[in-house]
C-alpha cells in the first residue's frame, strides 16, 4: 500500500491531505509501506451531505454508538456530542 492509498483512507473528503503533510514535514517514510487492510479500514470515515446535512464518522464507530438499517434508511447516534446536545437545547 502506497501513502497515497493511505490518505484516500483516512479522509476521503481530501483524499491527498494526509500524503502532502507527509511528504512536506519528510518524515523519512517511503511512498511505499507495509499496511494491514483491516487496521486501515478501523479508521475509515463515513461521509454524506445533502440538503443541508452533513455526517462524519469514523467506521470503528458503526455497530457501537451508530446503527444503521438499510431497511428503513436510518442512522441511530448514540452518545452526542455535548456541544451538540447544548445547541439542541438552546434551539428555541
Amino acid at each position: 500500500m502506497g501513502l497515497e492509498e493511505l490518505s484516500e483512507l483516512i479522509d476521503e473528503e481530501r483524499p491527498k491531505a494526509f500524503y502532502d503533510h507527509i511528504r512536506n514535514k519528510d518524515y523519512g517514510l517511503s511512498p511505499e509501506i507495509p499496511a494491514d487492510k483491516r487496521t486501515l479500514n478501523q479508521f475509515r470515515r463515513f461521509t454524506g451531505r445533502a440538503e443541508g446535512l452533513s455526517i462524519s464518522f469514523e467506521a470503528h464507530l458503526l455497530g457501537s454508538k451508530i446503527e444503521y438499517d438499510e431497511e428503513a434508511g436510518t442512522l441511530v447516534i448514540k452518545g452526542l456530542p455535548t456541544s451538540l446536545t447544548d445547541q439542541l437545547k438552546r434551539r428555541n
